[in-house]
């Protein structure tokens, strides 16, 4: 079960918040919870109630409570557009890497639709996007490396990697030190498997 106000969200909730207003509201509060497979969410704001109800079936635990996350996200995400007028673009997957997502459906398009209240220019990009990525050789026997660097001049609302605005107290030297140190220790591991490395953040 989900039960909080906005002030102890899960991140990706506040995040969403802030795409409408930079204010936190205090008066808003989430409900959802689970029962025999049907999945039933609202969400109190200005004494306003948004619901949700969606039947869905899932494997464990943890697809359930993805399945939780995610439509007591959706009802956030109603309550705010009806609340504020507003319609983001993403839709109620503000704060998700879509293109990720999109590949777990056999029909994403529908669902993004749908269920998300994504716009159609941006179901067409995500589209677009793994047309491009299919139709890359991709070699199978080799490694993508991601180097995570968690130091960003400012941190956008959008962002679900483990990162904070860089400042005069951010561990900056002892990080690479213990990078460094990391790349060594595994460098015979992979050295000759390595296909390509991303470094960011």
């Amino acid at each position: 079960m989900i039960e909080s106000n906005l002030t102890s969200f899960i991140p990706e909730y506040n995040e969403l918040y802030k795409m409408f207003s930079p204010r936190l509201a205090q008066d808003i509060f989430v409900f959802g919870e689970e029962k025999a497979n049907t999945f039933y969410c609202y969400v109190l704001l200005n004494g306003e109630k948004t619901e949700v109800k969606r039947n869905a079936s899932f494997s464990g635990e943890i697809e359930r409570k993805r399945y939780l996350k995610r439509y007591t996200k959706l009802c956030l995400y109603k309550a705010l557009e009806k609340h504020f007028n507003v319609k983001l673009p993403w839709g109620a997957l503000t704060g998700i890497r879509p293109v990720k997502f999109a590949k777990s459906f056999d029909n994403f398009e529908e669902y993004f639709s749908r269920e998300m209240e994504v716009d159609d220019n941006k179901i067409n990009l995500v589209k677009s996007i793994i047309q491009t990525q299919n139709s890359l050789n991709v070699q199978t026997d080799k490694l993508d490396i991601y180097v995570g660097i968690p130091f960003c001049p400012s941190r956008c609302y959008y962002c679900s990697f483990v990162s904070g605005a860089l400042n005069e107290k951010s561990p900056v030297n002892e990080y690479i030190e213990a990078l460094c140190y990391e790349i060594n220790q595994a460098k015979d591991l992979y050295k000759s498997r390595i296909g390509t490395v991303y470094i960011g953040g």
